[in-house]
C-alpha cells in the first residue's frame, strides 16, 4: 500500500461503515447495495467527510416554511391582552403575553408580558 493510502472502511456511495469479514472479491454495501471491488477498498483513502448533493423532499418543504416565517414578523402571531404598559414613559394599552409552567405543578404558572409599543418586558407569578 502506498504512503498516504489506507484501508477504507466506508462505502464511497453512501458513507455506510463496512463490516470487516463481510465481503468476498466484491463488497456489496448493506445500505445502498453499491458494489465495490475489494481491490478498490484496499487502496482507497478513508473519507473523513461526506457531502450530499441532493436534498430530501421533506427538507425542502421545511426550508421553504422557515424562509416564509422569517419574512413574517413573529410578533404578529403572538397573543395580546389589553392592559396598560407599566413603563412610565409609554402610554400603550396592548401587551404581548405568553405563559410557562416554571415552578412545580401544584403552583401557578408564570406569565411573561412585552409591550407592543416600547418592548418593555416583565412577568407575573399567578
Amino acid at each position: 500500500m502506498a504512503e498516504g493510502q489506507r484501508l477504507s472502511m466506508f462505502c464511497e456511495e453512501c458513507g455506510n461503515m463496512i463490516r470487516l469479514g463481510s465481503w468476498g472479491a466484491v463488497y456489496t454495501c448493506e445500505l445502498c447495495e453499491a458494489k465495490i471491488p475489494l481491490t478498490k477498498l484496499k487502496t482507497a483513502s478513508a473519507p473523513t467527510k461526506r457531502e450530499f448533493n441532493y436534498k430530501k423532499e421533506w427538507l425542502l418543504k421545511y426550508q421553504a416554511v422557515q424562509s416564509k416565517s422569517k419574512e413574517e414578523p413573529l410578533k404578529s402571531k403572538q397573543a395580546t391582552i389589553e392592559r396598560e404598559c407599566p413603563n412610565e414613559e409609554c402610554d400603550s394599552k396592548l401587551l404581548f403575553y405568553r405563559t410557562a409552567q416554571l415552578r412545580s405543578a401544584d403552583e401557578g404558572q408564570t406569565v411573561f408580558y412585552e409591550c407592543t409599543k416600547c418592548g418593555f418586558k416583565f412577568n407575573e407569578q399567578t
